[in-house]
């Protein structure tokens, strides 16, 4: 992958100015930040059918970023060093069209934006066929990110203060970070976008945390779908229209298209100061909830959209990470997906919701074409409640684009 500098756009494309940045910044400003980070995608990156995974896309994507990010932090030369950029949430993102093996990624950054401790960061993704010379845009992503002060810890002394418990998630400080010289309209506008984004953050935070519990107060079901307590759970069940002809089966239940993965985050998945990538969480996430959706619609499935993406908590270099994936919603043709992130301290037994997102995924059929998805078929309150709110915001959002 590499990264260089880019004062026009990615060669043979559209130019920096055409770019999905909000059009919030005069030229001088923006060939501070920019940045562009290429990748040829191979089969790694990829599905069994050949289309590149929404979790690498948004790895590249946080990338990016984090560099752009990073280096307006580091205009600030007082600070020696001694802050970087984290992410704190990703909102909407659609995925365009689909990137394929042999497509060549080229990812643009740009930081449109800056409060007191926080930098907005607009990302547009192009995927290049080398071989019919075409070029498309596939993605285009507003980031968020916090200054963060570093305490100055090598990835080998925060592992050692993991392992004597002692940890690092809370020995980093959100710190001021250098202005961005805007125009008076631009910086208003800027500053309704981060109020904005403020807003939805606090909420979706409260929204996770109430998820935990169905809305009659009692603990959500659990992953395990073994126990006795979900087999009381089972008998509490709703009588829904049935239009997907399933017949109200158990596989098409929230509980049973469930999806987990657990991973330790070692030094490579971190920044140098121990800090995990938010791309690293991104891609877990997207696998998770494409396990989810796979289990669910038994076909090809590809995620469509990025509903948001928030991070509660920083993860560390040796968390354990546990994330975990339920749908909540289906439409005749899209089904959306919950995923959490918790972040387990081993040497403290300690666990945090460190991040929460919402993934719209399609199933596909082998020409490409969207497949009907069966009715999701919610078993408790919770479950039932949480279907309605995605419900209504899928309409709202269908009707604000007219469809």
């Amino acid at each position: 992958m590499a990264s260089r500098y880019n004062m026009d756009g990615p060669t043979g494309m559209q130019s920096t100015e055409e770019a999905k940045t909000g059009g919030v910044m005069g030229k001088g400003v923006r060939a501070q930040a920019q940045v562009v980070i290429q990748k040829l995608m191979g089969p790694d990156d990829a599905n069994i059918a050949g289309n590149v995974h929404g979790g690498e896309i948004m790895k590249l994507i946080e990338s990016a970023g984090y560099i752009a990010a990073t280096r307006h932090l580091a205009t600030d030369a007082t600070q020696n060093g001694k802050i970087f950029a984290a992410l704190a949430r990703l909102e909407h993102m659609d995925f365009v069209r689909p990137m394929h093996i042999g497509n060549l990624a080229q990812v643009s950054a740009l930081v449109t934006y800056t409060s007191r401790s926080s930098l907005e960061v607009n990302v547009t993704v192009w995927s290049e066929d080398c071989i019919r010379n075409t070029t498309t845009v596939t993605n285009r992503a507003r980031l968020w990110y916090v200054a963060v002060e570093t305490p100055q810890l090598t990835t080998r002394a925060a592992i050692s203060a993991h392992a004597s418990g002692d940890g690092t998630r809370n020995k980093y400080v959100v710190c001021a970070c250098p202005k961005l010289v805007l125009a008076e309209d631009e910086e208003a506008a800027g500053r309704q976008r981060y109020l904005s984004q403020k807003q939805a953050r606090s909420a979706a935070a409260l929204a996770h945390a109430e998820s935990t519990t169905d809305a009659d107060g009692s603990e959500a079901v659990p992953i395990d779908t073994g126990t006795e307590e979900h087999a009381t759970k089972k008998a509490r069940t709703f009588t829904t229209d049935n239009s997907s002809g399933n017949g109200g089966s158990m596989e098409h239940t929230p509980l049973a298209a469930c999806g987990e993965l657990m991973h330790l985050m070692l030094p490579s998945d971190c920044t140098v100061s121990g800090i995990v990538y938010g791309g690293v969480l991104m891609k877990l996430m997207d696998n998770a909830a494409g396990i989810s959706a796979f289990r669910y619609c038994k076909t090809n499935v590809v995620t469509a959209a990025i509903n948001d993406v928030d991070f509660h908590e920083r993860i560390c270099v040796g968390d354990l990470v546990i994330v975990r994936a339920i749908p909540v919603f289906t439409s005749r043709k899209s089904m959306e997906i919950h995923v959490t992130v918790h972040a387990e301290s081993i040497a403290t037994r300690t666990t945090v919701l460190a991040a929460s997102a919402r993934l719209t995924f399609v199933s596909l059929n082998e020409e490409g074409k969207c497949n009907p998805i069966p009715m999701l078929q919610p078993q408790t309150v919770g479950q039932r409640q949480r279907f309605d709110a995605a419900h209504a915001e899928y309409t709202a959002r269908k009707q604000k684009q007219g469809i």
